[in-house]
């Protein structure tokens, strides 16, 4: 059970990125700076999206890097926490009345999964020692 939670923690930001769409309002410069500091945490799925092709490659090319793979792990497995902690739920979900809903209905998937805040900050602690 404890191996399913964590195929299911690396499929929540697959999902999420999956239904976030690139598109956005164009701000002028002065709202620019409000806007960044009320940056949703999946603003910037660069880095997480290189990680996922880092590990494929890896993976693929029957050699892997495992200074690479633990990089990437450790920025996948620390955004995951921090999504999936309930500020992130919050930062993601705003003031809209039906994406709160959402995030009440992703918030209740997170704790039937079994992802509680120790597990969460299990989970960030192990981040933290493979990006060592």
């Amino acid at each position: 059970m404890k191996f399913l939670n964590y195929r299911l923690l690396l499929a929540y930001p697959l999902i999420i990125l999956s239904a976030c769409s690139g598109g956005g309002i164009k701000l002028n410069p002065a709202s620019q700076a409000k806007a960044a500091a009320e940056q949703s945490p999946l603003a910037d799925t660069s880095k997480i999206k290189s990680d996922i092709n880092d590990i494929v490659n890896s993976v693929t090319s029957g050699a892997p890097d495992t200074n690479k793979l633990k990089a990437a792990a450790s920025d996948i497995l620390s955004k995951d926490a921090s999504i999936l902690s309930d500020s992130g739920i919050d930062k993601l979900t705003g003031k809209n009345p039906s994406a709160n809903e959402a995030g009440a209905i992703l918030k209740k998937f997170r704790d039937a999964t079994g992802l509680t805040p120790a597990a969460l900050d299990s989970i960030k602690k192990a981040a933290a020692s493979l990006g060592q």
